[in-house]
């Protein structure tokens, strides 16, 4: 099961916050899990393989998803809702969220010095367009198509949150093909129980390539300031081609490409980084 939790909240004050406080949003999540798993709580930050969660940043409601740019800071309003998402790869986690998780919240969250109160919990789509469930099982259904009807070649990704990669021990910030479809396709095969054939990250090398993209580059600033770590990323979409002659490698990459709603993509995506959904499924 695949889980996307949202996860309202309200600030008792107004006042600001930095952008990236995916690193906060994370350290919050395993301490509202530790309420009820302390055990689970450790073993998930100790794990040092693909983890099987993503944590979002602190996200102020907006009903577009065109690429704005940022202000310098989160402004709190008390009139606003605030929000944040939790999802899950793993069938274990995803059920323990769905219960133990939500029925164990604290009332009060404090972020960054800024007290919080907790509105809502939030798991349908329906209620709202960062939420939902589904499984490895109905997104491969969703992707095939019947071999009568032409397969797009074209996958387009919508680069939501900051996003870059680690090459060679150095921060990549860029939607390349190789990277991205790579990232997704590992993510997938350690966790899904219909892994893909290994052969595919072959097919994207030789075979995708970038037909069109409008990204801008920015720094994360790692502890909410200029005297801290600060990381290179890109935020935006991106259109991939697909030259494949096999339709079912085109297949594979719409399958990953809606995947990325609950995995994310790339580097830190526990702390607000890679949040991506496909433009043909976009909240």
């Amino acid at each position: 099961m695949l889980v996307s939790l949202v996860v309202q909240l309200r600030p008792h004050r107004a006042g600001t916050l930095p952008l990236t406080t995916g690193p906060a949003m994370h350290a919050i999540f395993l301490k509202c899990l530790a309420r009820s798993n302390p055990a689970l709580a450790q073993e998930l930050h100790d794990q040092q393989s693909v983890k099987p969660y993503t944590v979002s940043g602190l996200q102020q409601y907006s009903p577009h998803l065109e690429l704005l740019r940022r202000p310098k800071d989160l402004e709190l309003s008390l009139q606003q809702l605030y929000w944040f998402r939790v999802t899950s790869l793993e069938p274990g986690l995803s059920k323990f969220l769905l219960t133990d998780f939500i029925q164990n919240l604290p009332t009060e969250l404090d972020i960054l010095e800024r007290p919080f109160e907790l509105v809502k919990v939030i798991s349908s789509q329906e209620q709202h367009a960062w939420a939902g469930i589904s499984s490895y099982e109905e997104l491969l259904s969703l992707s095939l198509s019947p071999k009568t009807q032409r397969i797009n070649n074209k996958i387009s990704l919508y680069f939501h949150a900051l996003t870059t990669f680690k090459s060679a021990g150095r921060s990549l910030p860029l939607p390349l093909p190789v990277q991205t479809f790579s990232s997704l396709a590992t993510r997938w095969n350690t966790y899904s129980p219909i892994p893909l054939d290994p052969a595919l990250f072959n097919f994207v090398e030789d075979d995708v390539s970038i037909s069109g993209y409008d990204i801008q580059s920015e720094l994360a600033m790692m502890e909410g300031s200029n005297k801290g770590p600060k990381l290179v990323c890109f935020r935006g979409w991106c259109e991939y081609t697909s030259f494949a002659k096999d339709s079912e490698w085109t297949q594979s990459l719409h399958l990953l490409s809606h995947f990325a709603f609950f995995s994310g993509v790339g580097y830190k995506t526990t702390q607000g980084f890679g949040q991506v959904v496909a433009l043909d499924r976009k909240p």
